[in-house]
């Protein structure tokens, strides 16, 4: 029939067409959602038109009348024995942590903003060598903290175009910049360089 949704669960074969009263949700696109539902479900390939789990798999906390609650997940009459892989956390925020081993800003910092590596072959290359990052790079989604990018590239949602990582990206923190830019101040203003300086440039006169 036209239109009719069927759940994808094993053992359960519930259609829109037999169970108006039941609602069916498609699976969720987002990254760090989507393979939690797959795990649950223990489906290893996706076909997003025709890809539905009735609302009997979900928990009366995990959905609204009509909708499913943010980050809601697939956890009740899933066709098998034993404990789920993934349960629903009323409160779960999705953290995108920043590829950046050395860096601090994902321990320290809540709400910072995390932007994805681009999509084209060559560009996403690029980013990779110059975070130092192992190739080839996972399939999976891979993020970098704003802390990275020059502040004329940052926006709330997305980068703006030409942005490319430029800072912390070789286990340098922020202490380490600082202590960097204090030594160096210490040295030119050092009376043992200003001497030596002069110097050089007397004995250049003298050659002359």
């Amino acid at each position: 029939m036209a239109n009719e949704r069927k759940c994808c669960v094993p053992k359960c074969g519930r259609t829109s067409h037999k169970n108006p009263e039941l609602r069916f949700f498609g699976i969720p696109k987002d990254p760090e959602l989507r393979p939690k539902w797959m795990e649950n479900l223990k489906i290893k390939r996706l076909y997003y038109k025709i890809t539905y789990v009735c609302s009997i798999h979900f928990e009366d906390e995990a959905r609204n009348k009509h909708r499913l609650k943010k980050n809601a997940i697939p956890t009740l009459h899933l066709g098998y024995d034993g404990l789920v892989p993934h349960k629903f956390i009323k409160h779960y925020v999705a953290q995108r942590k920043c590829c950046i081993e050395s860096c601090k800003i994902q321990h320290m910092i809540k709400g910072v903003k995390t932007y994805s590596f681009p999509e084209g072959k060559n560009e996403r290359l690029a980013w990779a060598r110059a975070c130092n990052l192992p190739l080839p790079l996972p399939q999976k989604d891979i993020y970098l903290c704003e802390r990275h990018f020059e502040r004329k590239y940052k926006s709330k949602m997305r980068l703006r175009p030409g942005a490319f990582p430029k800072f912390f990206l070789r286990g340098e923190d922020d202490e380490d910049i600082e202590q960097k830019n204090a030594e160096s101040n210490a040295s030119d203003a050092d009376p043992s360089n200003e001497e030596s300086n002069a110097s050089d440039a007397q004995q250049s006169i003298e050659e002359s």
